[in-house]
């Protein structure tokens, strides 16, 4: 113990005399130990740490799946069933999203609320903080005005009132008592499917056959102790026959169960992955970068090693000293990468990756110290093998046999370092490949036209709460009325209004049926996205009418229903006919539905994402097809920021009681629907730079060492007449073989992991010509660069001073 201390000692004094070497290595590992830390924080609390709930590994997603899509919500009669019939489920409970507007106070608050039934908490294993969560009776009608406030609720809105429990607040105009508030831990969401609920209500199931085909609760269960999802999913596969085989309208009902981790973590498993593996290989780059360094230093140490060792040293002590000097090195990386993983989860927390899709928060907790305490010993036992594997006992007595002359110069001292250099080379090209793929998608996209025009267009959702517009003519009335104030405004150009917008989540999807094409079974009807629009809707958005007309303020619940369809639809299904006057059904699985004339085409409009294809899409007119909520667009003159305030206004002069978000411009909805590509190319492309700038740093200290340790040959080589160019040549030339070499393993290394990005990747192949070519140019040209600084230094060796020195 007494000579490790020792060892430590004279390592720190070591590393204090050689300042320039220390900042250099500390910088590298610090960057390589920052990153993974930081990265693997979010992997940990998304993918590793167990989700908020007692005994998660039991949660289960419940999902129906027909022909057209392989994840349905459920009905209200089929969930009673499951609920009911089922052998392995402890608690089942459905649940959809709410709007409900709070009122009784100063200003009326539209809040995001939950519609459960009375078992969802127990489904979760959650308690109340104060009062109660719901019992059994609280989803029988007549019984289910109850509230539960979340934690921060109940702290804004309520100012934290200790005696809330039992009070009465007013929901859509309704009164609701508060039987309880939810620990400040809890959330719950599950991405794209369901967003976190500011206070949950109960909802009331109705055993209705004509609810069979209405699809729309989210269901979540609790497996029984020892039930396996097998088993699980052989046991509701039985019920949901058995509702098919007694309710043909359902289609070709069949179940799926997911696991509540898998629902809520899936979609971002493969990224993080990818970006762990990224900083893996940043980190390698780091320890090869390091490794050099270390490997000339303890070159220029070989004198005092075989003194050492001449002295009665054991070569174990030598190699013990290196590998203390390289874990000391590694450790105090490991103290600034933590610094700086820390502060890049500071800058996380306020981006994509931010706010991780399990509701928790990226952070420093043990098993990310653990983590990288375990990164940073490896990270100095690679750093430190270099040195160690060249410090051998016969180079040491030839050390001595020489004089003093440094053995770091002979041919199995530069073919280790070119080897280390080589790996960095690769590993770098490697990440450069991934990050090009991922521009070059991403540039891709941005290309894509979204099917209208988003510039200079300004958005502002609206619902109207129940209790003030019971019915379509009052809804009617206001929307116009709403859509008339706007187009006035001065600087709108045009004013329209649609229910779920281009490129958001929203969606209503139904079953359809053509007249005059053959009948088809239930399970077999195409679905469409229905859309509902005000008239001047596609002139707005500068979507091109193709065939037929627009809708007109004529188009009223009085007059003969009416559709307008996309070009997608009617190229399916009129690819060789107009479809003006042709008749369309919509929830062609329902009973006695109307008929629908098709009065125009609209061009394609990519509304669930620049990267997919449009769907078939219906519109109907808003005033035959009347909802609560609207999205009102307005196009304007200039920078549709500047009449936010004035949209606004309007609308609160019409309803002073109704809550009003801020408006959108359309850009930044187009911009969000990005977001997310856009940060992994970021960060992927942020790791692929640290690796080129650490390669380039690599390149440039071998070849400058090696001009170094050339200094004698290449003065001999002027002596006999070489010119400048020749030696510039000479070395450039040794400085492009190293890159060569680096690329060319590097290409075959990125052609096999470039593959797992292909599900990442739109409008090219993992293996796309143009990157891979445009990466390996960048890398010559940055080895290139890296080499010349030495090659340059080489030129201007006085061979009179060179031959004088050595």
């Amino acid at each position: 113990m007494e000579r490790i201390l020792k060892d430590i000692r004279y390592g720190i004094r070591g590393l204090l005399r050689h300042r320039g070497f220390t900042a250099i290595a500390l910088a590298t590992l610090a960057v390589g130990i920052g990153a993974n830390t930081a990265i693997f924080s979010v992997v940990n609390a998304t993918l590793l740490r167990p989700l908020p709930f007692k005994d998660s590994n039991q949660l289960v997603m419940l999902w129906q799946t027909v022909p057209q899509t392989s994840q349905a919500p459920t009905a209200e009669p089929n969930f009673l069933d499951y609920r009911e019939q089922n052998q392995v489920f402890e608690h089942m409970a459905a649940f959809n999203g709410a709007n409900l507007t709070l009122t009784g106070g100063p200003d009326p608050e539209r809040l995001r609320g939950g519609r459960v039934t009375a078992d969802f908490f127990n489904v979760l294993g959650v308690q109340a903080l104060m009062g109660r969560t719901f019992l059994p009776q609280d989803d029988q009608a007549g019984n289910n005005t109850v509230a539960v406030l979340s934690h921060g609720l109940w702290q804004r809105r309520f100012n934290s009132d200790p005696s809330i429990v039992g009070q009465t607040i007013q929901l859509d105009s309704k009164p609701y008592t508060v039987v309880g508030v939810l620990p400040a831990d809890f959330e719950f969401s599950v991405p794209t499917v369901f967003a976190p609920a500011q206070l949950w209500i109960p909802i009331v199931m109705r055993r209705d056959k004509a609810q069979r085909t209405n699809n729309y609760l989210r269901v979540i269960a609790r497996l029984k102790p020892g039930a396996s999802i097998e088993n699980a999913q052989g046991d509701i596969n039985g019920i949901a026959q058995r509702i098919a085989a007694s309710y043909p309208e359902v289609g070709g009902l069949g179940v799926k169960l997911v696991p509540l981790r898998e629902q809520i973590v899936g979609n971002v498993r493969h990224i993080l992955l990818l970006l762990l593996g990224a900083v893996g290989f940043v980190l390698l780059i780091a320890c090869a970068n390091v490794a050099n360094l270390q490997l000339v230093r303890a070159s220029g140490r070989q004198k005092e090693f075989a003194i050492r060792a001449a002295l009665g040293a054991e070569r174990k002590h030598v190699i013990q000293q290196l590998l203390i000097e390289s874990l000391i090195l590694a450790l105090i990386g490991a103290v600034l990468g933590v610094g700086l993983a820390w502060l890049g989860i500071k800058l996380v927390g306020v981006s994509a990756l931010g706010q991780t899709p399990n509701g928790a928060t990226a952070s420093l907790d043990l098993t990310v110290l653990a983590y990288t305490l375990l990164v940073t010993l490896l990270t100095g036992i690679l750093a430190g093998l270099a040195p160690i594997f060249h410090t051998s006992t016969s180079w040491l007595i030839q050390t001595l046999k020489e004089g003093g002359r440094n053995p770091g110069a002979s041919t199995a001292g530069r073919r280790l370092r070119s080897a280390l250099t080589v790996t960095e080379i690769a590993l770098s090209l490697v990440l450069l490949v991934g990050a090009g793929l991922l521009l070059r998608s991403f540039q891709l996209l941005l290309d894509v036209k979204p099917g209208f025009e988003p510039k200079n267009v300004l958005t502002l959702r609206l619902v109207l709460p129940r209790y003030a517009y019971p019915d379509a003519a009052r809804q009617t009335a206001f929307y116009n009325q709403a859509l008339d104030r706007v187009g006035a405004l001065p600087g709108v150009k045009a004013v329209g209004g649609i229910n779920d917008l281009p490129l958001t989540a929203d969606r209503d999807s139904t079953n359809i049926a053509i007249e005059g094409h053959p009948p088809l079974d239930v399970s077999q009807l195409p679905l469409a996205e229905v859309r509902s629009v005000t008239p001047h809707y596609f002139e707005t958005m500068t979507i091109p009418l193709v065939e037929g007309r627009a809708f007109t303020t004529a188009d009223t619940e009085s007059t003969l229903p009416v559709v307008i369809i996309n070009q997608t639809l009617a190229h399916r299904f009129f690819a060789n006919e107009s479809p003006v006057g042709r008749r369309i059904m919509l929830e062609a699985a329902s009973p006695d539905q109307p008929w629908m004339t098709i009065v125009g085409v609209v061009a394609d409009v990519r509304d669930l994402g620049l990267e997919k294809h449009a769907d078939l899409e219906v519109y109907q007119p808003y005033q035959q097809n009347t909802l609560s909520f609207m999205n009102i667009v307005a196009r304007t003159e200039g920078d549709p920021r500047n009449l936010a305030g004035s949209m606004r206004n309007e609308i609160r002069a019409l309803d002073r009681g109704l809550p009003v978000v801020a408006p959108e411009p359309m850009e930044n909805v187009v911009e969000a629907s990005i977001a997310a590509r856009r940060f992994n190319l970021t960060l992927l492309g942020v790791f692929a730079g640290l690796a080129l700038f650490l390669a380039a740093v690599g390149i440039y200290g071998v070849m400058s060492y090696g001009v170094s340790q050339r200094t004698q040959e290449i003065g001999i080589r002027v002596a006999l007449g070489a010119t400048a160019v020749d030696i510039l040549k000479l070395i450039l030339r040794n400085g492009m073989i190293l890159a060569g070499a680096g690329i060319l393993i590097g290409l075959v290394g990125a052609i096999a992991l470039s593959r797992l990005m292909t599900g990442l990747l739109f409008g090219i192949t993992a293996t796309d010509t143009l990157t891979f070519a445009g990466v390996s140019i960048t890398m010559l040209l940055v080895a290139l660069a890296a080499s010349y600084l030495p090659a340059r230094r080489a030129t201007k060796i006085d061979p009179l001073e060179a031959l004088r020195n050595g």
